[in-house]
């Protein structure tokens, strides 16, 4: 049996059930609940919002060409493996985000325990705050940002966390002299929070 491929009036490119590619132009984007998977770098980088159906089933890393653009995500309430809370697109059965933007709040209640591989990797001038129930974030989950701060409860990097969690861009160093004068990303650890952060 040959596979199916539809290809969707709004730009989607759908084979059995796993969404390859998007072409279309809008920057509000609603997958459609044909699609169970949303494959490795499915998605261009002129979204900037993003509604996924019950129909989803898994998400591969690294979803997104780019995810720069992105600013908000929702998930449809009966869905069933993932949910979505402040902007962080969750797998519920390993309580991980999987994709975050740069108007994410990471939970700071336990809900999340872990940050998934690429989650953070492209998001421009942002603020997170990581508490200490984030036991585990996964290789190159920060990197490349630009005007980012993440501030961290732990003193030092928690044992859970990959060696390459900053994709090894040094960003232990708080190097904010980047290329073309940008500031990229500083790091504060053994931060406290209160409540209005």
């Amino acid at each position: 049996m040959s596979k199916q491929e539809d290809y969707d009036k709004n730009g989607f490119v759908i084979v059995d059930g796993r969404l390859i590619h998007y072409n279309g132009g809008d920057k509000n984007v609603v997958i459609p609940d044909t699609v169970k998977v949303i494959g490795y770098r499915s998605l261009g980088d002129s979204i900037e919002r993003l509604y996924i159906p019950k129909s989803v089933e898994t998400i591969e890393k690294y979803p997104f060409l780019s995810g720069l653009h992105l600013a908000e995500i929702e998930v449809a309430t009966d869905n069933l493996y993932y949910y979505s809370r402040d902007n962080c697109l969750i797998e519920r059965k390993t309580k991980k985000i999987v994709k975050g933007t740069y108007k994410s709040v990471i939970p700071r209640d336990g809900s999340v325990t872990a940050i998934g591989e690429g989650a953070f990797h492209d998001v421009d001038g942002a603020r997170f705050y990581i508490s200490n129930c984030i036991t585990v974030i996964e290789s190159r989950t920060f990197g490349s940002g630009i005007d980012v701060t993440i501030a961290i409860e732990a003193e030092n990097k928690p044992n859970g966390w990959a060696d390459d969690w900053d994709s090894n861009e040094g960003l232990t160093w708080e190097e904010t002299d980047w290329e073309d004068g940008a500031a990229g990303i500083i790091l504060e650890w053994g931060a406290s929070f209160s409540e209005s952060d």
